[in-house]
């Protein structure tokens, strides 16, 4: 294996295929023939290098989504669909998906957010133009929205 692999190198790749397949630092290291000390910092760069990809698309997804909507805390679940199925015909945007997968989204990627059947910290929902929904909680791109909303 030649080249990166996005923000991955082949030794990078290799030693977590092989960590996600059980293999301790140490059988890692026996089966490419390096030390374990390597292994753990190819694992730990190959870590910190997936977080870095990660954030730079959650940038682009702030970037790209036209429609940006803002859950406040109180918001009754049962009414967040509908939020966002009205905000996404302002904008002229067919949503990909239903009541169903908004509400599964809201239950998986903010599920710190929602507390029974209400929001209780904020949660930001991007939707893109190709209607895809996006559910980030509000807090982890507060900061992000303001360094972008400061560059030119």
């Amino acid at each position: 294996m030649k080249g990166k692999f996005g923000f991955l190198t082949p030794r990078q790749i290799k030693v977590l295929k092989y960590r996600l397949q059980g293999y301790s630092t140490r059988e890692i290291a026996e089966l490419i023939g390096v030390s374990h000390q390597d292994v753990a910092v190819s694992i730990k760069r190959a870590l910190k290098n997936i977080e870095k990809a990660r954030y730079t698309l959650l940038v682009y997804a702030l970037l790209y989504s036209p429609v940006k909507i803002v859950v406040k805390e109180g918001t009754r679940l049962v009414d967040i669909p509908s939020i966002v199925l009205g905000e996404a015909d302002k904008a002229g945007i067919r949503v990909r998906g239903d009541f169903t997968i908004i509400f599964k989204l809201l239950r998986f990627k903010a599920s710190d957010c929602i507390a029974g059947k209400v929001v209780k910290k904020p949660v930001l929902i991007l939707l893109n133009p190709r209607g895809e929904v996006e559910v980030v909680p509000f807090s982890e791109v507060a900061g992000i929205i303001q360094a972008i909303e400061g560059i030119g």
